[in-house]
């Protein structure tokens, strides 16, 4: 390998890295986490739609690995669902991890130095004129062509995971509860303004006369 023409030195260390022992272990804890079965949560939020120039909640997916959460796309298209789901390889594989690679084998018989620094292995190159990724970075993109259709795999496993949650009945009371409790926020505050003003006769006058409007426009 470090004879071969047009490769360069970081490339002779990456490879070399990736037959050591602590790399192996870190590949067996990939695929770990790439078969694991989806661990999917979603959050509310209460935004403005500018377009539509009313409030409205819209709601966010992410599969966590190891505490680590990607994102899941979500989006409302025409009363229909659309998921989609890119598994994070710095979930799958920490800088941390990469790293413990490097600093046990760097510069022994089982990986050369090749000249070069163990910080620039490390982290890599960002001059303009020079980049050059670190070995995190390169370990990943290996990984991830070693084990394209698991990858594939954990994506629709997080996207189907997903839309069940989605056609729930639980997601839709959560939904309806988070918009319900925004609501009474927003009047709890408007009566809070003038409850030290006027006494509790007026702020039921003034629900009741909300309702009584409700039902004569209803």
């Amino acid at each position: 390998m470090s004879s071969e023409p047009g490769v360069s030195s970081y490339d002779k260390i990456f490879a070399h890295l990736a037959e050591c022992p602590e790399f192996k272990d870190a590949r067996v804890l990939w695929r770990e986490r790439v078969s694991r079965a989806p661990e999917v949560e979603y959050a509310f939020q209460y935004t403005m739609n500018y377009h539509k120039g009313e409030q409205e909640v819209t709601v966010s997916f992410k599969s966590v690995v190891d505490g680590v959460r990607s994102n899941v796309q979500t989006a409302l298209d025409r009363g229909v669902w659309k998921v989609d789901f890119f598994a994070d390889s710095e979930a799958l594989l920490t800088d941390e991890e990469a790293e413990k690679v490097v600093r046990a084998n760097f510069g022994t018989k089982r990986c050369r130095t090749y000249f070069c620094k163990v910080d620039k292995v490390i982290k890599g190159d960002e001059r303009r004129n020079h980049h050059k990724e670190g070995f995190a970075g390169w370990a990943r993109r290996k990984l991830r062509e070693e084990d394209v259709l698991a990858i594939d795999d954990l994506r629709k496993r997080v996207i189907d995971r997903t839309t069940e949650i989605l056609a729930s009945e639980e997601f839709a009371k959560d939904q309806k509860r988070f918009f319900e409790r925004q609501v009474i926020d927003e009047i709890r505050k408007v009566v809070l303004k003038y409850f030290d003003k006027v006494g509790p006769e007026v702020v039921k006058e003034a629900l009741d006369e909300v309702v009584a409007h409700a039902v004569m426009e209803s």
